[in-house]
């Protein structure tokens, strides 16, 4: 296997950072790679999910997780304002924390944590009591 470099890492992880930002079908995968390799500890990474990326997002993800691994390098360092990216992506994806799992999207605010008068989002919200604001709630309750 050919040894990666820092540079490798750092182009995978710019290249998934932008599609893990947007809104497609392989966000939520990008998502999942980059999060559990800044914050392994709290973001789930379902393996299985990597084979829902294209092929180029693929590569980048196995390169992602080799650079974490082998170089021991958090991928938020190699880019710039990579802290706040960091951030924001972690706010962004809250049902990849280890603590959502298996739980659903609330049923009174359907996942926002917040319920809108007129089902507009333009309009001012009120926190949601029932899921305490998450957007969450355990299978049991929902």
């Amino acid at each position: 296997m050919k040894k990666i470099t820092v540079d490798n890492y750092a182009d995978a992880v710019s290249k998934l950072v932008p599609v893990a930002k947007s809104d497609t079908g392989q966000s939520y995968r990008c998502a999942q790679v980059l999060l559990s390799a800044y914050n392994g500890g709290e973001f789930f990474l379902s393996i299985p999910e990597l084979s829902g990326l294209d092929a180029d997002l693929y590569d980048a993800a196995i390169m992602v997780i080799r650079g974490r691994s082998e170089l021991r390098i958090e991928p938020h360092i190699l880019i710039q304002n990579g802290k706040q990216i960091f951030y924001n992506l972690y706010d962004r994806w809250p049902n990849l924390r280890l603590e959502n799992i298996g739980k659903v999207n609330c049923p009174v605010c359907r996942g926002r944590g917040k319920i809108y008068d007129d089902h507009d989002d333009e309009v001012e919200a009120t926190p949601c009591n029932y899921c305490k604001k998450t957007g969450r709630v355990c299978r049991c309750k929902g």
